[in-house]
């Protein structure tokens, strides 16, 4: 029985046409007429109390499965919930404290950089000074003039300056990348070119945010243990030695140079 019968099963048509003719009134005019309004009205809320009853005795089954529904419901959801709050929290708090550990351990190779590269600097001038010194008292003994010893020095330090290796270079590790979607965010390091991966015995892969990773390292340089599915990167600028890639040492944080060789080169990739 749907609801509008069930509706003029409570209210007849007869008394439904009554109430529309209780509501065309628009003034009172005698004391007969107030009557019939006070009588009128009574009818109307009458009916209303009717209707409301039998509305209640339909809708109220359906919220009662509604709320059954979501007490069910929600002792399932709450505990996921819990546990997704929980995941999050612990990783935007390991993200922080290695975002932190990171930015602390970049902040002290750049200071260890700097230094090895003045060190450097003062010895390459103290050395020379030495040559000049030495290269002039030998000029002029064996007959060169001031002008000449001092041009002929000049030019040995300057070779002494061109000769002179660049000073060790620390890498910093480099910044986490995000590897969670939706509200953690998404990695937004640039993927390697599939051109160049393209012959690579251990072949990387595509992650799912599009990041490239290497599927296994074994006898790792930093820790010497074993990682799988670490984020690839590529140098900036040229390669160092055979090494064109890099990859971070999960275990200590420091970077790690990755060579990737033909499928047909023998030897350890």
């Amino acid at each position: 029985m749907s609801e509008a019968v069930v509706a003029l099963a409570v209210v007849p048509s007869d008394q439904l046409e009554r109430v529309r003719n209780l509501g065309a009134i628009a003034t009172i005019d005698t004391a007969e007429g107030e009557a019939l309004a006070v009588d009128g009205l009574a009818f109307i809320q009458t009916v209303s109390r009717n209707l409301e009853r039998a509305r209640k005795e339909l809708v109220d089954p359906l919220n009662k499965k509604v709320k059954d529904t979501n007490a069910t419901f929600k002792a399932i959801t709450e505990p996921i919930d819990a546990a997704e709050e929980r995941v999050k929290t612990a990783l935007l708090d390991w993200r922080r404290r290695e975002r932190d550990r990171i930015a602390a351990e970049q902040e002290r190779v750049r200071r260890e950089n700097e230094e090895r590269e003045r060190a450097a600097a003062d010895r390459l001038a103290k050395e020379a000074a030495a040559v000049v010194e030495t290269t002039v008292d030998k000029a002029k003994a064996a007959g060169f003039t001031e002008e000449e010893a001092d041009e002929l020095a000049a030019m040995e330090a300057a070779d002494v300056v061109a000769a002179a290796p660049a000073p060790l270079r620390e890498v910093a590790p480099a910044p986490i990348a995000n590897t969670t979607k939706a509200t953690l965010g998404s990695s937004t390091t640039r993927p390697i070119s599939p051109r160049a991966i393209a012959c690579a015995r251990l072949r990387p892969r595509s992650g799912r945010d599009g990041m490239s990773v290497i599927p296994k390292i074994r006898n790792c340089a930093r820790c010497g243990g074993e990682h799988i599915h670490l984020p690839l990167y590529e140098l900036p600028g040229e390669p160092i030695g055979d090494a064109r890639f890099w990859c971070v040492c999960p275990t200590t944080g420091a970077p790690i140079l990755v060579t990737i060789r033909d499928r047909k080169t023998k030897g350890p990739g």
